[in-house]
């Protein structure tokens, strides 16, 4: 049996061309990405991502549509990070 590690990111954008990037500075991660994190223990893929982009920015996506995969292997363990794309949204952004 193959270990996984689930993750995903969300490109979330207004219409106007504006897109939302977050600058990251942490113990696992820095640098410029998007809005996303780790599946959670039974929980579905869409859910996740839009529970991500809620904790990490304080909005709320509608329907975040799925553009692709990322996989690579690492120390064993298979990471994927599942791709979405969301211009339908609500909410006041925060910094995380």
């Amino acid at each position: 049996m193959e270990t996984a590690c689930f993750m995903n990111m969300c490109m979330v954008q207004d219409g106007k061309g504006n897109v939302l990037a977050l600058d990251k500075i942490n113990d696992s991660y820095t640098g410029t990405t998007f809005p996303g994190g780790h599946v959670e223990k039974e929980e579905i893929f869409t859910n996740s991502v839009i529970r991500e982009v809620w904790e990490e920015t304080g909005l709320k996506i509608k329907n975040p549509l799925f553009c692709g995969v990322y996989h690579w292997i690492e120390s064993g363990i298979h990471n994927v990070i599942f791709l979405y794309k969301a211009s339908d949204f609500s909410g006041t952004l925060h910094s995380s």
